[in-house]
């Protein structure tokens, strides 16, 4: 008899997780823009904490650079994975 190997396949695997990671990354990189933004819009009665000293185009290229990091990271990655591979 023979023995049926069953073929995974870690690429799509690890492409899988990669992007669900991304996703979480993503979300919360939003996610603290729009707290820091919330916390820091002026109201009656509230009192600003005393870390509210960003402007709006610094958030945009603080969550520019939060985006755009994870396409170095998925390549670095897949080319250690590539190593591994005979």
């Amino acid at each position: 008899m023979k023995k049926s190997k069953s073929k995974v396949d870690l690429g799509k695997g690890f492409k899988r997780i990669y992007y669900v990671l991304c996703a979480i990354w993503l979300f919360w990189i939003i996610n603290w823009n729009i707290d820091y933004v919330d916390r820091c819009s002026p109201s009656y009665g509230y009192q600003l904490p005393l870390n509210c000293g960003k402007s709006g185009i610094s958030l945009f290229i603080e969550a520019v650079i939060g985006f755009l990091v994870v396409v170095p990271i998925y390549y670095f990655i897949r080319w250690i994975v590539a190593g591994f591979k005979k």
